[in-house]
Order: C-alpha cells, then structure tokens, then sequence
C-alpha cells in the first residue's frame, strides 16, 4: 500500500517537505494545533471523528488500510473493529506522533494523511469529507488548505 499511495501522491517524506503529499481533489487540510482545545483530549477526539466517517464512507465489507511509516501497516473492516464485543482497531490512531499516519481505502479513492512536522491532518474523498468536514472544523478551526473537485486549490485570506 505505501509504494502504491506514494505512487499516487507523489510522498515525499522529509522533515522539510510542506506539503509532503500532492494533495488529491477534492481534500481540506487542517492545522493540528489550536489554542481552542485541550491538547491531550485531541487525539481521541480526532480518531474518532474520522472513524466514524470511515464507517460512513465506506462500504460494508471493505478493508480500510491503517498505515504507520517504517512500521507495520494493518488493514480492518471498520464495521467489524472498534465495537462493544469486538477486536479493538489497529493501529494507533490518526493523531501523527512522531510519524506520518495514514487510514485509506484500497482503491485510494478516500483517506487521511497526518504530517508529523507539518503538523497538519489531511482528509480527501467527497464521502469521507461529507462526513466529517463540520466536526473537524469545529475541532480544529477551519482548514488551511483545500483543493476542490476540479484541483483548484485555496488557501484561507
């Protein structure tokens, strides 16, 4: 899965790459830090907005890859992880500690990509964003950066 979303993103994994990703059409970019939240509630908070919209954005059945750079990658049934009476997800969350962290489908259509130097959490796919977009602005403020459906890409005035 890394050498295929590399592939597609053009992953440039560095501490001085900003953006490190060719950002897909449509994605919003979020800051991960904000003087509107407690820093250790975020985290959790964040993994589980964007767990709950992989479950909604994705099909029953279909796998989620969990992606840790130079580690261990896991893939997982959202529907079938992370429930009262099952196993607990993989991974480590969304938050990026230390290294870059992905969730993606396999045919690459929907995901998000934590920067750990960058600091910033990306999201793209319309569903995964339909489904998660208000949440993470409240959480963490609006997006830095966006690219809409036709790769025009924006910045915040």
């Amino acid at each position: 899965m890394w050498s295929r979303f590399s592939a597609a993103f053009d992953f440039r994994p560095s501490t001085r790459n900003r953006p490190a990703i060719t950002e897909p059409s449509p994605s919003a970019v979020w800051h991960l830090h904000s003087h509107q939240r407690v820093v250790s509630d975020l985290p959790a908070g964040l993994d589980t907005i964007v767990q709950r919209g992989l479950l909604a954005a994705t099909e029953p059945g279909e796998f989620v890859y969990w992606l840790d750079w130079q580690h261990d990658g896991y893939r997982y049934d959202p529907r079938r992880t992370g429930t009262p009476g099952r196993p607990p997800r993989p991974g480590l969350g969304t938050h990026p500690d230390g290294d870059y962290y992905l969730h993606l489908t396999a045919d690459l259509r929907l995901g998000t990509f934590g920067h750990p130097w960058e600091q910033t959490l990306t999201l793209w796919g319309p569903a995964l964003l339909a489904a998660v977009e208000g949440e993470l602005t409240e959480l963490l403020g609006e997006p830095v950066r966006r690219r809409d459906r036709n790769g025009a890409g924006a910045s915040p005035a």
